[in-house]
């Protein structure tokens, strides 16, 4: 396990275990390596900074990594609400200016090079007291993730996605 963070919590970092390695960077200047490795069936789990600027993390990712991905990488977006805006709470009272979710739909509309796999707060707009039960003791925000697959480079579904 690579982890890409620049700030965190020591106690917390140091309490990973071993074989991770920790990269004391921003996204923007980790090792393309690090992606570029990533083979069908890898995960890249991404929670930045959710706002997509000049030269932040959220465009980084969307303009150089995602499309350099392998076919069958898995990605999970972390505070992704679709087919929900951002909570209301979020936007008026904390005074939120996030993004990142705008330019994820707008990213996969229409794109054949990426499929998603799970939406969990539109699974929770279809069948909510299902999840509620579900997720006891959750917090109330709970399924706002959305899991997405690079089917290939081409737009062509890899061999272990035909299966």
């Amino acid at each position: 396990v690579d982890l890409v963070e620049p700030h965190g919590n020591d106690a917390q970092l140091a309490a990973l275990p071993p074989e991770w390695t920790r990269h004391r960077t921003i996204l923007q200047r980790a090792p393309m390596e690090l992606f570029d490795r990533l083979q069908d069936g890898d995960v890249l789990f991404y929670d930045g900074s959710h706002c997509a600027k000049t030269a932040s993390d959220v465009t980084w990712l969307f303009f150089r990594i995602l499309p350099s991905l392998r076919g069958g990488v898995l990605v999970h977006f972390h505070d992704i609400f679709l087919p929900d805006d951002y909570p209301e709470e979020w936007l008026l009272e904390r005074g939120q200016t996030w993004n990142e979710q705008y330019l994820l739909q707008a990213f996969l509309m229409h794109n054949t090079a990426y499929r998603i796999v799970i939406a969990n707060r539109y699974l929770f707009s279809q069948d909510a007291p299902k999840l509620e039960n579900l997720y006891k003791g959750v917090q109330p925000a709970f399924g706002c993730s959305l899991w997405m697959q690079k089917v290939s480079r081409t737009g062509q579904p890899t061999d272990a996605q035909k299966r």
